[in-house]
């Protein structure tokens, strides 16, 4: 447990040089990238290599997250401290561990390389995918926690561009899973090196006095970054462990799409939400830390939850126009499992999660993910069944895991669980699909939007007149507040 003195720091200045507004847009740019890789690769790979290439991908950002997550976790916590001189300390401390770290994973892809077999290949291309992922985002790390919203924002929506570039690049060219991997591990670099600007620290000793303290507070926050992350990654081997490549491709391409899908959301709203999470912990009186934690939870289901039942809604359609032919049929079929699955991860990892980080029982924030992960794994002993039946049971094995997570926040102190609120997000969830199942026409870009502009609105209309999560009243306090100041909406 990481003491008060290193936990306590002095009220946030208000960012420099502006740019708060584009990082969650930034951070959304992101993640469509992401779902733009995983939409157009299959049109450019075959179905075997895009499922090589997709379990690689996920494998390799879970082995940056085995390598670099704890450390990230302590210069987002700490970078930013009041004591200039200690906060140095510790980030000579942490870059220590980032050069080590990085130099490990190189040699070791220089050691697969000389092997000279293609899965040592793409071994090797995993393993620089993740020291390029890892460096990336501990640089991004740092501007965050200081504030230098600008640059974090710039340095994201580059890398961004880069990375759909680079990647559909090498897919075009090659048409092989270790080319797209290493177009997406340079496009992190690339992106360093284009934008230089706010990434710069003065030179430091490493304070080895820091490094308990520090260590002990990423170690369990890190250990649940990656049980979760671990989880598509399992989710991608099933599918190849139990299937001909091309229903394990059509199982893969509909949890891929599904989970990034919700992730832009997830994400977006994360950050707005746990900033104020932690802001209320440090610096907010103690009665309102349960109401926010509940509201964190609510924010996070109205959102989430449209955004992963619109992918169920749109698949028809979106298979129709995205799709390869020969995965459209199955691609359908699953749409459901997949979408249910990846707002049932996304609620458990951007909605209560964050709690334990913000709480700082972060040993508590393991079991939710474990039970996940050990459930997808007793799925690989279990006898042979159907598409359908393997992703209904993975759908399962994430609301497992929430279960867990749920219990295990109530223990780590008082929450206002928002009951009231969640009713009223699966009502506007009822308005979505009453309102999609009206829409007249069905197919091609048509039925697509007119489904999409259906639901959006029927989804709207239903949290506006119930007030879900406060979010209606937040908004005219929002309005209320430009009126008084007269600040022009940016």
């Amino acid at each position: 447990m990481v003491d008060e003195t290193m936990h306590r720091r002095s009220q946030p200045a208000a960012p420099a040089g502006g740019g708060t507004l584009m990082v969650p847009v930034s951070m959304v740019a992101a993640s469509l990238a992401g779902l733009a890789v995983s939409l157009l690769a299959p049109h450019l790979l075959a179905p075997s290599d895009y499922g090589r290439f997709a379990t690689a991908w996920a494998l390799g950002q879970l082995v940056a997250s085995l390598g670099y997550e704890w450390m990230r976790f302590g210069v987002l916590r700490f970078a930013g401290g009041a004591d200039a001189a200690r906060a140095a300390g510790r980030l000579g401390l942490l870059a220590g561990g980032y050069r080590a770290t990085t130099l490990l994973l190189l040699l070791a892809a220089v050691t697969a390389i000389g092997l000279w077999r293609r899965e040592a290949v793409l071994v090797a291309a995993v393993l620089v995918f993740a020291a390029c992922n890892g460096i990336f985002d501990g640089r991004q790390a740092l501007l965050r926690a200081r504030f230098d919203n600008a640059a974090f924002a710039r340095g994201r929506l580059i890398r961004s561009v880069l990375s759909l570039v680079f990647a559909l690049a090498a897919a075009q060219v090659t048409g092989t899973a270790e080319a797209v991997l290493i177009g997406l591990a340079l496009s992190f670099p690339a992106a360093m090196v284009l934008d230089r600007a706010g990434a710069a620290h003065p030179p430091a000793r490493a304070a080895w006095a820091e490094f308990g303290p520090l260590f002990a507070f990423g170690l369990f926050a890190a250990l649940a970054t990656n049980l979760a992350l671990a989880g598509p990654a399992l989710q991608r081997a099933l599918a190849l462990a139990h299937f001909a490549p091309v229903p394990a491709a059509a199982l893969t391409l509909a949890f891929d799409l599904a989970g990034k899908a919700v992730a832009v959301t997830g994400l977006a709203v994360n950050v707005v939400m746990m900033q104020q999470s932690i802001r209320t912990a440090e610096f907010g009186p103690a009665e309102d830390q349960p109401h926010q934690a509940g509201r964190q939870i609510a924010v996070t289901a109205a959102f989430i939850a449209p955004a992963a039942l619109g992918v169920a809604l749109v698949a028809e359609p979106l298979a129709g126009l995205a799709v390869p032919s020969d995965l459209r049929p199955d691609f359908v079929a699953l749409a459901a499992p997949a979408s249910l699955s990846a707002g049932l991860l996304a609620l458990r990892l951007f909605g209560l999660d964050p709690l334990f980080v913000v709480r700082r029982r972060t040993a508590l924030g393991v079991p939710g993910p474990l039970v996940s992960a050990l459930a997808l794994g007793a799925l690989f002993l279990a006898p042979s069944f159907g598409l359908a039946a393997l992703a209904w049971a993975m759908a399962a094995t994430a609301a497992l895991g929430l279960a867990v997570a749920a219990l295990a926040l109530a223990g780590s102190g008082p929450i206002a669980w928002p009951l009231a609120d969640l009713a009223r997000v699966a009502f506007g969830c009822a308005t979505m699909v009453a309102a999609a199942w009206l829409v007249p026409v069905r197919a091609g870009w048509i039925g697509l939007a007119l489904t999409v502009l259906a639901a959006t609105l029927a989804y709207a209309a239903a949290v506006w007149a119930t007030d879900a999560a406060g979010l209606r009243q937040a908004l005219l306090r929002q309005r209320r507040g430009r009126r008084r100041s007269g600040e022009m909406p940016r």
